[in-house]
């Protein structure tokens, strides 16, 4: 017999709609603009560095440098964008950024147009990447200013998931858009982002100016770098990004020249990515609640190599979908548990300042990816085992840093919601832990 309250169970798992329910009316604006937005760049991003290294001509090597410079640019409109938010309120600093990022597109498609070459190209990729940073401190910003701790991590949860609805219709859109023209493809992408822009105009309400998050400077870098362990955290984390970087880039010109599937079929994947993470990001957090944090980025991490390493061996379309799935599986893993154990190991008065380090070390993990794999592409004279073997290990090192990690980490800061004993990790200045709310 058909068990339909376990059916009603699953579905309440994957869509809580009753707790969506119960955020602020801007909160769920943000959902919405940030999933518009996201599939604005999703139509274009699987399909940029194809475009770089099959149309222009350059080497993988070049394509990575644009990726991490323009991922290092990001990171420095972050710092600056939480600063202007601050100062000028969070919803002009989000149209700002909306703003450019929709007339940077607009310019690349027609630099494209005029067969204007790499350099403009590239420095528009750049540009578009600074507006990306100035926009995502504001709105985090927002989330806090509209929410009590106790609901702020589900309000990150729905933007995620807003997020990758967007990357589940993008990347299928723009694998057909590909196919025709790149320049067309660029437009469609400023188009969203401007009507994205638009529903932020007409929907959104300033909050009311809260007292701003620490800011993060080069003092809070050195004085951080005096917590042993959770300066070993970041270093570790710096090896996951790295492994998780490589779907930015080298995955999809993996996928295109070395495998030979089409971009309609590229899209597919990407798609595929997008809604794994709609379906199962819910589950698996409950699956794994009661883990150690450092298990659950131990076992993603190794997720990680394992699907990268599954694409050496791809001969096609649904070998390549396969190892998209254990990728996003590692993922749903390590997205949660990487920034509730910072919320854990941070002194609960220095919460803001150890997210923006962690947030620094995660964008150097970014742009490193990028470069290391166009890098290997480049020397491994067409060898699928060298490429996705050096990432894989990338992978495994990274799974056992965790594992490591978890065995000088109490308990009660490994666990998520845990109550963390007084006294169980201290902070550089001898101030007690707690459980920062996120």
């Amino acid at each position: 017999m058909f068990d339909t309250l376990a059916l009603r169970r699953f579905l309440h798992d994957l869509f809580p709609r009753g707790i969506f329910q119960r955020h602020d009316r801007r909160v769920h604006i943000l959902v919405l603009c940030r999933g518009i937005t996201a599939l604005g760049f999703s139509v274009v991003f699987p399909f940029l560095s194809i475009y770089f290294h099959n149309v222009l001509k350059v080497p993988m090597t070049t394509v990575g440098t644009v990726f991490l410079t323009a991922i290092l640019a990001g990171a420095v409109a972050e710092l600056l964008g939480g600063e202007l938010a601050d100062r000028f309120g969070r919803k002009v600093v989000m149209l700002l950024a909306l703003g450019a990022r929709a007339g940077t597109f607009f310019l690349i498609s027609a630099a494209v147009l005029r067969e204007m070459g790499f350099l403009p190209i590239a420095g528009l990729v750049v540009a578009s990447s600074f507006s990306r940073g100035l926009f995502e401190p504001a709105a985090l910003a927002m989330v806090s200013d509209v929410t009590t701790p106790e609901k702020r991590q589900e309000a990150y949860a729905f933007l995620r998931i807003g997020i990758n609805l967007g990357w589940a219709i993008g990347p299928a859109m723009g694998g057909f858009l590909a196919s025709f023209s790149y320049a067309f493809l660029f437009s469609v992408s400023g188009i969203v982002t401007a009507l994205g822009g638009l529903i932020l105009l007409v929907a959104m309400k300033e909050p009311e100016r809260g007292t701003g998050a620490e800011r993060v400077g080069l003092r809070d870098l050195v004085s951080v770098a005096r917590d042993r362990l959770f300066l070993s955290y970041n270093l570790i984390s710096v090896l996951l990004f790295v492994v998780a970087s490589q779907l930015i880039m080298v995955f999809s010109v993996y996928a295109v020249e070395w495998v030979g599937i089409t971009k309609v079929s590229l899209g597919y994947l990407y798609t595929a990515n997008g809604l794994i993470v709609v379906f199962l990001q819910f589950p698996c957090v409950k699956l794994v609640e009661r883990l150690r944090m450092t298990r659950v980025m131990a076992l993603g991490s190794l997720l990680y190599a394992v699907g990268y390493f599954s694409a050496s061996l791809a001969g096609g379309f649904h070998s390549l979908l396969a190892a998209i799935v254990i990728v996003t599986l590692g993922e749903i893993l390590t997205g949660p548990a990487s920034i509730a154990l910072v919320a854990n190991l941070a002194p609960a008065t220095r919460y803001g300042r150890y997210m923006g380090v962690f947030g620094l070390f995660s964008s150097l993990g970014f742009s490193i990816g990028p470069f290391m794999g166009g890098l290997v592409m480049d020397v491994s004279a067409g060898n699928r085992l060298i490429v996705w073997g050096l990432i894989g290990l990338v992978g495994l090192a990274a799974s056992l840093g965790f594992l490591l990690l978890g065995n000088r980490l109490p308990a009660g800061v490994d666990r998520p919601g845990a109550e963390i004993p007084v006294g169980a990790v201290t902070a550089p200045d001898d101030s007690v832990r707690g459980p920062a709310s996120p």
